[in-house]
């Protein structure tokens, strides 16, 4: 190759380096607090296969999760005999009858084999516990009567609707980060050095497996003795 030629191979590679840190740049921009990407790196191989086993990991970490604890012991069947009632005298529409059907059964299973003397948790699986955070906030009554009723189970109903929210919010907080996993690696396969700005420092090194901070619904609520 002539000196010319080196010299407009120099000249390209010098333009398309400029168009690439502009790119990355106006990615950063564009971006800012969620991705960040390095223009100084390159990734290697490895850092791809590294990159695509953080997401494998924590995508199949979040998919095995079976073990959501609604209530702790003391107030599982009190918590769990207030869900049966509730949803099974819920509203429905549509689809929605299978599972009215399969999360009373679900409950009764529970209430039954229920040993007061060796108490458990109420825990579900996920499945479970995103379709009765959906019926619990979307209730729906019609009229004064049913109004009434609302307003005596409220104190009990409160704070079991706060914590299938929690649960469900962590979820799908986890699965963000899941898909924010799935583009750091496609980023990386296309050779950008692509990483996730930490939302909160305090939780930057927090595992996908971790719970909520409040572990159940744990509190007695004043409405206790109408549930029972």
């Amino acid at each position: 190759m002539s000196k010319k030629e080196d010299k407009k191979a120099a000249e390209q590679a010098a333009r398309q380096e400029a168009q690439r840190r502009q790119a990355i740049a106006e990615f950063n921009k564009n971006n800012a607090g969620h991705f960040v990407i390095d223009p100084d790196r390159i990734p290697t191989e490895e850092d791809i296969r590294a990159a695509q086993k953080d997401f494998e990991y924590a995508t199949t970490t979040l998919n095995e999760k079976n073990d959501y604890i609604v209530a702790d012991k003391e107030n599982a069947l009190r918590v769990a005999k207030f869900m049966r009632e509730f949803i099974g005298n819920c509203h429905w529409e549509q689809r929605y009858f299978v599972g009215v059907i399969n999360f009373c059964a679900l409950m009764d299973e529970f209430i039954e084999k229920f040993d007061e003397n060796n108490p458990t948790d109420l825990v579900l699986e996920y499945g479970p516990l995103q379709f009765a955070q959906i019926m619990f906030a979307n209730y729906s009554g019609n009229g004064l009567e049913e109004a009434k009723r609302m307003a005596e189970i409220n104190d009990e109903f409160v704070p079991i609707h706060d914590k299938l929210h929690e649960l469900t919010d962590w979820y799908e907080n986890e699965a963000k980060k899941c898909e924010d996993l799935r583009n750091r690696w496609a980023m990386y396969a296309q050779g950008y050095a692509m990483e996730i700005v930490p939302q909160d420092e305090s939780h930057k090194n927090a595992s996908v497996e971790e719970q909520p901070a409040e572990e159940a619904v744990t509190e007695t609520p004043a409405s206790e003795e109408k549930a029972e």
